[in-house]
């Protein structure tokens, strides 16, 4: 697992200067933080909830070329959690 604390620590310092979040999420990205330590970061410096967070990351302006990836792949895991839950209904003689 990737040491994100001195993503951190610039992370704080950024916002105690008054940067805004998208500007810490540009920073993060720039220095090669994926969506996920994005997230972890946010919830850490910025005090903000896990779904809050992920939402914020999501859709920035600085994550915005991969918003189509993840909602496809959101709709692919939605997709497969109803045909298992489907699949479970079939298995135990539900209509």
């Amino acid at each position: 697992m990737r040491d994100l604390e001195p993503f951190m620590r610039e992370s704080r310092e950024l916002l105690g200067r008054g940067a805004s979040v998208e500007e810490v999420l540009a920073r993060l990205r720039y220095n090669g933080c994926e969506v996920i330590d994005s997230i972890k970061v946010l919830t850490e410096v910025a005090g903000m909830d896990l779904d809050t967070a992920k939402r914020t990351v999501h859709f920035s302006e600085t994550w915005s070329d991969r918003l189509g990836a993840h909602e496809a792949f959101h709709e692919r895991a939605e997709e497969a959690a109803r045909q298992e839950a489907t699949e479970e209904d079939v298995d135990q003689g539900k209509p």
